[in-house]
Order: C-alpha cells, then structure tokens, then sequence
C-alpha cells in the first residue's frame, strides 16, 4: 500500500507546475531582468542629447531657403 503523501504531493506538485505556476510568474518573477536605475537615467540622457541635437539640425528638406 502506497501512502498518503507518496500519491498527494506528487499531484499537488503537478498541479503547481501544470497550472499556477505560470499566472503566479505573470504578476511576480523573481528571475526577471532588472535595469539599474542608473541605467535608466543614462539612457534617458542619451535620448534628450540626441533630440537637442536633432532639434538644432534638421535636416536639409526642412530648412527654410
């Protein structure tokens, strides 16, 4: 005779992994990426310098003759 916790856990182990593992991981994973907050601000600057850049030159088509 098997017992209980030999049948149970295996079956509620499928049941996590099957199923609600994935609409847990939806909402938190901890194995997601993170960027640094750093990061994220520098990226930012980089973006503003190249719209002033572009901004102060555009291109030829756009120029008033």
């Amino acid at each position: 005779m098997v017992c209980i916790p030999c049948f149970v856990i295996p079956f509620f182990l499928f049941i996590w992994y099957r199923y609600l593992q994935p609409i847990v991981l939806k909402f938190w994973n901890p194995w997601k990426p993170v960027k640094d907050n750093k990061t994220v601000v520098e990226e930012k600057r980089k973006e503003d310098e190249k719209n002033i850049v572009n901004d102060n030159n555009p291109p030829e088509k756009l120029k008033a003759t």
